[in-house]
């Protein structure tokens, strides 16, 4: 057990790590990297989770203080998790990142994100009338590249709106 921790910790240690490098101050020079790595240590979030989960970690869970601590700590873990996957979202959105769950995405970030051009809400078609707006970005369907260089490899997304040619229900999970 205490491998298994202290192999997650560091791994986790070193995506933290590069996600700090990789952020640019809040304008990654490589966003794909960038929300790669931020699910990436969601990845890590959930296991540190499960690990602190186990029952090994305290002999009576419902009772003792040890038992307490791990459930908060595995909330906790797991709550981070969802807040990494989230700002993963956000940054495919902006930077127009294609995604194969492009619903999820649109649900992850709510989509309430301002333009910094026209500094209203983003719209999910940016051509759509009236509001038009070249500057607010698409939520893209396709494989999703995880640096620029495979960005450059990759087949371009296509616009996902929800409607009638896209069924709610269907967005590739």
């Amino acid at each position: 057990m205490t491998d298994a921790l202290e192999h997650a910790t560091t791994q986790w240690h070193e995506i933290n790590a590069r996600i700090g490098d990789a952020s640019g101050g809040g304008y990654p020079p490589d966003p794909y990297l960038y929300a790669a790595l931020l699910d990436a240590r969601a990845g890590w979030w959930d296991h540190l989770g499960q690990l602190a989960d186990r029952p090994e970690w305290s002999t009576d869970a419902q009772h003792d203080a040890r038992g307490r601590i791990r459930d908060v700590y595995a909330i906790a873990c797991s709550y981070a998790a969802e807040l990494n996957r989230n700002d993963a979202a956000a940054v495919r959105f902006r930077y127009r990142i294609p995604t194969l769950h492009p619903k999820t995405d649109a649900a992850r970030i709510g989509l309430d994100s301002t333009c910094r051009e026209c500094g209203r809400p983003m719209k999910l078609d940016r051509y759509a009338e009236p509001n038009r707006c070249p500057a607010c970005p698409d939520l893209l369907y396709g494989i999703t590249p995880h640096s620029a260089e495979q960005a450059k490899t990759y087949p371009p997304g296509q616009q996902w709106v929800p409607g009638p040619d896209r069924t709610e229900d269907y967005d590739g999970d």
